[in-house]
């Protein structure tokens, strides 16, 4: 059939590479059984995470396939002894409503506007603050890690920074675009024929997207729009925004999430899917994307360009129409975290979706044994049809398009060929391949149907095809018993031209996959060769030969009696296969395992059976009976109708308990160790090692190593993008192998030389060829002016000199320094004797000196007696004038006055005395002094000089 998509399914909640647990093996071992390892599978509703940790803890649960929201419960978890697996599996997106109301005013129904929400959102405040770093900032198709974002990286990383948060940019371009529509803007708010203009928004309450859409509203009010915050559970806004009538006015903005199920190599189904396919929700089978954007996008999906240059040119076009078409904003990708017990080891992990793949429910087990009852928990259950059409399972509003019932469909089909969880290029599920391209014949015997004669006919003379591809299945046998034929196959081809066929009895075109759509676009005709091998002719190519195979895999999800019973009840117009198509005709959807459908499956079930042969198949079918009745068993021992291939089957739906059990399929044709060698991705991990400083004008080199379990390794493809300060991507390249496991980049003395100043961020891709997620690195490069490097360097040089000065003049000084102390030794020897003949001679001073201090104070010391004496006999002659004072006055006076006289000069006298004494000991202390310094004097001089 067209391929069905490994790609996203659309989720009720809601980004690095996968982190593995070390792979457990049971402790004793066991024979693997056909199927999978676990006995069953109970699949329960487990909404929030603290009951979730709980019952895990508690072994009420073994896992959760379903994120924890916060990081706050991952640390719960931990400490509650649980194991984590991380896996980018989320993103989140803003899906805008562009149609034109039939009553009231759209701003989103102008582009403009909706190229604004670019700006208007900060897509890393988002990431870095609502969801606290589980998240990375998206703005692309493709995501930041993916092989096609990789392979376009500098058209992509320019597209993020034409892109970047603007607030006033966008604010510009809303009110210019609503000033064109005639809208006014009044006291702070935009007004439209008198009214206010009201934003609808769709927000889910469940997780952080309540968050997100407050801050988007937030941001919406600022520009003046009043925002309705209508916050919501899945089940009502899906009937609104996926189910009805986009032009009724019912919204303007959603809080749209989606799970990956699978890496992809090539992302050819994208842009169709997300801005074109009237499949993926309601708002494509009404609004009309640019013709541009519709062609570049079915050619993408089509395979309709000749080599991969082509096709990066389509997919950078697509990238570049996308988000000017605004119809989904992408904000984030997220990096979930899935709690578990030690007691379980985690199945084959898909590198993009991990427990959300495939392999991942057949592959698991238990640590210590094998068989077991595994309890899984789920957000939610039941929220969409349990119906295995071309195209379930892929977002396609066709059954199992919702994450939580997904993942219970990954678990009961197999498909012929499926993504490979680490490379995302396509293996063998129940088929092996090979491809022939580039223009092949198609045999005349080869088969195409016809609806106007309603059979199979040959395909006639001189046809061709773009590609061959040649099946070999390992059919093995249905759930209710019966084997897998051709007969099966022949109805699944029926079935997939069938829905997209206008002129087709059961066309839906709310149920066309991308898939599908390019299926029945292509396929030319089928040839059998056996029972189990058959020939696929196309008119589809592809550089990689892989998905060839996926495009022509028609390998089937039902056997063709349940695809009879259910076409009854649509070309009935009693149930339809799409929600949308239900609401239209006023029917019920399709489930072949609950609800209303039930009794309506019985009673056309009882018109068909046991011999009806539906046109499609009877040039196979001989006899029918026995498919009809083991139909008829099976729905009476289980209570339904749904029959498939895979490792489990459905043992019990059971709405009320909210929960499905599925039971191993022992008749499965592979034991559950076939997986086991994809238990461990080799993703290699790398490191940089960058120079502190690049001048402009010098080559700098940069390190890159790569390793896988902690060995070198060279199997990889590593390029690098330069960004400036501004986000402006400046130079890219590869780098070279220079040994193992390292690698080189050489930035250029041309390509520094361009460089201005500044803090530039070097972003390093390593892609493995045994795994196709990137590792991505990034660090820093300090760009220097040459001048500040120029005046650094010339410092250096005189700084050299000035030691190189130094220790010269060091060396000099030292040798001198040895020179004089050889001579001042001489020296001491000399002065020792020379001191000896001072002290003699001092000696002989002093002595004579002592001499002279004696003379002096005895002379000092004589005239003071003197001085006394006269003094005695002048006060004697005093009194003698005294008493001839009265008699002889004339006398008496005369020899006063000559007393007076007398005894001034003796004061004088007395007074030059003291003056000569305190001379002459003054003078003795200088001679003193003058001894001690002549002595002291050398000593110093010679302590100086002496080496330490």
């Amino acid at each position: 059939m067209a391929k069905i998509s490994s790609k996203l399914l659309i989720i009720g909640f809601i980004a690095s590479i996968l982190l593995l647990p070390s792979l457990v093996l049971p402790a004793e071992a066991q024979t693997a059984p056909k199927g999978p390892y676990v006995d069953k599978i109970i699949y329960f509703q487990l909404p929030s995470d603290e009951e979730a940790i709980a019952k895990i803890q508690t072994g009420e649960a073994h896992m959760r396939w379903w994120g924890l929201r916060t990081l706050e419960a991952v640390k719960r978890a931990q400490e509650a002894g649980l194991s984590i697996l991380e896996a980018p599996s989320g993103a989140y997106d803003i899906l805008v409503n562009p149609v034109p109301f039939r009553e009231g005013f759209n701003p989103f129904s102008i582009p403009e506007i909706r190229e604004a929400l670019h700006y208007l959102i900060d897509r890393s405040f988002i990431a870095n603050e609502i969801l606290k770093g589980l998240a990375v900032p998206r703005w692309t198709l493709h995501r930041s890690f993916s092989p096609d974002y990789v392979r376009n990286i500098v058209f992509m990383k320019n597209l993020e920074t034409k892109y970047a948060y603007d607030f006033e940019k966008a604010k510009m371009m809303i009110f210019e675009a609503m000033g064109k529509a005639g809208a006014t803007f009044e006291e702070g708010k935009w007004m439209y024929q008198g009214k206010p203009v009201v934003i609808k928004f769709s927000i889910r309450v469940e997780d952080l997207r309540k968050s997100i859409g407050d801050y988007i509203s937030t941001q919406l009010e600022k520009v003046g729009f009043t925002v309705e915050r209508m916050y919501q559970r899945a089940a009502v806004a899906f009937s609104i925004v996926y189910s009805g009538d986009p032009a009724e006015g019912a919204w303007n903005l959603y809080t749209e999430g989606w799970a990956y199920t699978g890496i992809s190599a090539y992302e050819d189904t994208d842009a169709y899917f997300y801005y074109v396919s009237p499949g993926t929700d309601a708002v494509h089978t009404v609004y009309k994307p640019s013709p541009l954007l519709v062609d570049v996008a079915t050619r993408l999906n089509e395979g309709k360009y000749a080599d991969l240059e082509e096709r990066a040119a389509l997919v950078r076009a697509a990238n570049e129409l996308a988000l000017k078409d605004a119809v989904r904003i992408f904000l984030v990708d997220q990096l979930e975290p899935f709690p578990y017990s030690k007691s379980l080891q985690p199945g084959v992990s898909d590198l993009y979706a991990g427990p959300y793949g495939m392999l991942f429910g057949r592959s698991m087990r238990f640590v210590d044994k094998v068989g077991g009852e595994a309890k899984i928990g789920s957000r939610v259950m039941f929220v969409s049809a349990y119906l295995a059409m071309p195209g379930s399972g892929g977002g396609t509003d066709i059954g199992f398009n919702w994450l939580f019932d997904g993942l219970v469909f990954n678990n009961i089909f197999d498909p012929g060929v499926w993504v490979h969880p680490h490379t995302g290029r396509y293996m063998p599920i129940r088929t092996t391949f090979t491809v022939q391209t580039g223009g092949v014949n198609v045999p005349e015997d080869a088969l195409k149907w016809s609806w106007e004669q309603n059979k199979w006919i040959p395909v006639g003379k001189d046809v061709t095809a773009e590609s061959k591809v040649t099946f070999t299945a390992t059919l093995g046998k249905w759930h209710d018993g019966t084997p897998v034929s051709k007969e099966d196959i022949m109805m699944f081809i029926y079935e997939i031209l069938g829905i997209a066929t206008p002129e087709s009895p059961i066309y839906d075109p709310a149920a066309i996959a991308p898939g599908v759509q390019t299926f029945t676009n292509t396929f030319k005709g089928i040839r059998w060769l056996s029972d189990n091998t058959y020939e696929i002719y196309l008119d589809y190519t592809h550089p990689d030969e892989t998905f060839i195979a996926a495009q022509a895999d028609v390998f089937p999800l039902m056997p063709w009696q349940l695809y009879a019973l259910v076409n009854a009840l649509y070309e009935d117009k009693k149930a339809a296969f799409s929600e949308t198509t239900a609401q239209e005709l006023g029917v019920t959807q399709i489930d072949l395992t609950k609800g209303d459908t039930l009794p309506l499956l019985k009673e056309y079930f009882d018109k068909l059976a046991p011999s009806y042969v539906h046109p499609a198949v009877r040039d196979f079918v001989k006899d029918p009976s026995p498919r009809w009745n083991a139909l008829k068993a099976f729905s009476e021992k289980y209570g339904h109708y749904l029959v498939m291939s895979g490792p489990f089957y459905i043992e019990r739906v059971d709405p009320v308990a909210a929960q499905v059990i599925l039971a191993a399929f022992r008749d499965y044709p592979y034991t559950a160790d076939k997986w086991d060698y994809l238990l461990k991705p080799r993703v290699p991990s790398i490191s940089i090692e960058a120079p502190t400083e690049v001048i402009p004008g010098l080559q700098a080199l940069i390190n890159v190593t790569s390793r896988v379990e902690g060995k070198p390794y060279s199997d990889l493809d590593v390029q690098y993008v330069l960004e400036d300060p501004t986000g402006v991507v400046v130079d890219s390249g590869s780098a070279t192998l220079k040994a193992p496991g390292l690698f080189a980049i050489e930035l250029t003395k041309e390509t520094t030389s361009k460089l201005a100043a500044g803090i530039y961020r070097l972003t390093v891709i390593g892609v493995g060829a045994e795994a196709a997620l990137a590792a991505i690195k990034t660090t820093p490069l300090n760009v220097i002016p040459q001048l500040e490097f120029i005046l650094r360097e010339v410092g250096k040089e005189v700084g050299g000199v000035k030691e190189d000065i130094s220790k010269k003049l060091e060396s000099e000084i030292m040798s001198i320094e040895e020179e004089l102390t050889k001579k001042i030794e001489g020296v001491q020897a000399n002065l020792a004797d020379a001191l000896k003949a001072v002290a003699s001679g001092v000696d002989k001073m002093a002595t004579s000196l002592a001499d002279s201090l004696k003379v002096v104070a005895s002379g000092i010391d004589q005239t003071n007696t003197a001085v006394a004496e006269v003094r005695a006999a002048l006060s004697e002659l005093r009194s003698a004038v005294t008493d001839l004072k009265g008699t002889q006055t004339t006398t008496t006076q005369g020899l006063e006055s000559t007393l007076a006289s007398l005894e001034d000069s003796i004061d004088a006298l007395s007074n030059r005395v003291l003056e000569v004494s305190t001379y002459a000991l003054a003078a003795i202390g200088v001679a003193v002094v003058a001894i001690i310094i002549a002595i002291i004097t050398p000593l110093i001089a010679l302590r100086a000089r002496k080496p330490a």
